[in-house]
């Protein structure tokens, strides 16, 4: 795909790191401006969240920094893009339904699209942590950086961090005129389009953006049984801010986010070896070409895929004498519809399904870092988060065609659909802090405490208590579930998640750090059983999962910033 890209009035920010306030950034590189060169990038990150931002080559744990320059040096669309430069790192889209994604970091993951399973990766935009995968996947246009840290992150993060956290910021109002824009065509009419502007309202006191972007992947596949092209989809996001100074150590930013992604889902294409034209076989049967496939010919399923979620943060930062007082607050609302056939042959109903999901939440964290003190700092907080969800699903399977006689209204005779919900409540304290020994050595501490609840619901329709309308189209919504509850349980997680870490300083460019730290992921409930389950103690129930970690790493600069050697085991 070739892409224009169009730099307009003022200055492109061309590195920019992971930092709470401009001042920050600019503290942190006056620290060190020495490593800051035309070879080496030198890259700010606040993910420890002290006082001060650091350079990120100095911070000693294991991660990967992308500054606005690198992403755009390596052309990321996404942060699918991004992870296949990220060492022990996998990304990848869901193969059902865009905007799922796949996030394994050490080998930690979460492989399954089901809401009800927590990811192992935690995705942070802005600083509020994104609650349902199917929220992870941000497109990079708008991002001022992103930093992958490898896991267990739960001290300073939390729940579900145990493979890692990926942390995002969008980029803030700047106090000059700044256009941006960028324009891309491909083959299969993909077309990308996006424009951002920033500047001064009130010169010194306030600044505001506007940044937006459409993208249409384009039809790429043939489908032979609706006789059209399918497989493109239409995203379009739009993100506001608002930043306001009203003293020299007092900010507040406000920033908003809407995004809607559209069109049909990932297509699939039957790879089967069973002899074209015979009965029951998966390929086409007139033999033609890979990118072809066929969605059923008998009863169509709905084949689309409806995912809308908007969200709006505020960020405080409080600037003392001795230290700073960070509070950020967020709350989201996404609404992911999708439907889809997977077996890519003409026969009805041998893998389809069809989803809805509803989810809302809330989060605030209020931290205090310190700066008053050359020995001895730390960073102490509280993290609130709540989140409610409602998922309906239908799923289809040819093993399962004729198979439930009995039930009235199942007239197509096959199905698994369910209706589930799940009330989700969680608080945490956490402090970690920095004892500087002596001017090479460096000892840190740090423990968060959480106490989160999820009471969830399920009907297994057609199996259980519920019967569906009938037809694989039926909004799950509509399911009539009078019979009462299958399952209707709650669990109570409490973890602890430690950290103990070392650093030596070898050289001014080299340090060596050893730790040793721990990560939580609650409990909770499958939405997604058997009617085989519901007689077993506590269906669909799983306990949580700790990680522990003994890392040890070293990262070095040479030759005058001319060699970058960082390793971890």
């Amino acid at each position: 795909m070739k892409m224009l890209k169009l730099a307009g009035i003022g200055m492109l920010c061309a590195s920019a790191g992971l930092t709470s306030a401009p001042a920050l950034a600019q503290a942190a590189e006056e620290q060190d401006g020495a490593r800051s060169n035309a070879i080496m990038e030198t890259i700010t990150t606040t993910s420890r969240k002290r006082a001060v931002a650091e350079i990120a080559q100095d911070v000693p744990l294991s991660s990967t920094p992308f500054s606005a320059a690198k992403i755009d040096a390596i052309a990321a669309v996404d942060m699918i893009d991004m992870g296949r430069l990220v060492p022990g790192a996998r990304f990848e889209n869901h193969g059902n339904s865009p905007g799922y994604a796949l996030f394994f970091v050490r080998g930690a993951g979460m492989g399954a699209s089901v809401p009800s399973f927590d990811p192992a990766v935690g995705i942070f935009v802005d600083g509020v942590f994104m609650g349902q995968q199917s929220q992870s996947v941000i497109d990079t246009f708008d991002l001022e950086a992103v930093e992958i840290l490898r896991g267990p992150q739960g001290t300073l993060f939390g729940r579900n961090v145990t493979g890692g956290a990926v942390v995002a910021r969008t980029r803030r109002p700047t106090d000059e005129l700044n256009i941006r824009g960028k324009v891309g065509y491909g083959s299969g009419d993909r077309l990308d389009l996006a424009f951002s502007i920033s500047g001064p309202v009130v010169e010194g006191k306030m600044n505001a953006k506007l940044a937006a972007q459409y993208r249409d992947t384009g039809d790429y596949v043939y489908d032979n049984a609706t006789d059209r092209k399918v497989g493109g989809a239409e995203t379009i996001i739009v993100r506001p801010a608002i930043a306001f100074t009203p003293s020299d150590n007092f900010e507040i930013t406000i920033m908003g986010e809407y995004f809607h992604l559209g069109g049909d889902p990932q297509p699939t294409v039957s790879l089967s070896s069973v002899g074209l034209g015979t009965t029951g076989g998966l390929n086409h049967p007139d033999g033609r070409g890979f990118f072809e496939t066929w969605h059923d010919n008998a009863t169509p399923v709905p084949h689309f895929v409806d995912n809308t979620r908007w969200r709006i943060s505020g960020e405080m930062i409080w600037d003392l004498d001795h230290g700073v007082i960070t509070a950020i607050t967020g709350y989201a609302d996404l609404n992911h519809a999708f439907g889809g056939d997977f077996d890519g042959s003409p026969l009805a109903y041998i893998f389809s399904t069809q989803t809805y999901l509803d989810q809302n939440q809330f989060s605030q964290e209020v931290r205090y870092a310190s700066s008053f003190s050359e020995v001895f700092d730390f960073t102490v907080g509280f993290y609130y988060f709540t989140q409610d969800v409602y998922y309906g699903g239908q799923r289809y399977q040819g093993g399962l065609i004729g198979a439930l006689p009995g039930h009235p209204g199942n007239e197509i005779g096959a199905g698994i659909p369910l209706v589930a919900g799940t009330d989700h409540d969680q608080w945490s304290i956490f402090l970690q802090g920095n004892v500087n020994i002596s001017d090479r050595f460096v000892l840190t501490l740090g423990g968060r405490y959480t106490e989160e609840k999820k009471a969830t619901y399920v009907h297994i329709v057609n199996f259980g208590n519920c019967v569906s309308a009938g037809t694989f189209n039926t909004n799950p919504r509509d399911f009539s579930c009078s019979g009462g509850l299958d399952i209707d349980d709650s669990h109570t997680g409490k973890s602890f998640t430690p950290k103990v870490g070392v650093e030596f300083n070898l050289t001014d460019d080299a340090i060596l750090y050893a730790s040793w730290t721990r990560g939580n992921r609650t409990g909770g409930f499958n939405y997604r059983i058997s009617d085989g389950e519901l007689s077993l103690y506590r269906p669909a129930f799983f306990d949580d999962e700790q990680v522990g970690a003994y890392e040890i790493g070293l990262k070095s600069d040479w030759f005058d910033n001319r060699l970058r050697v960082n390793m971890a085991a």
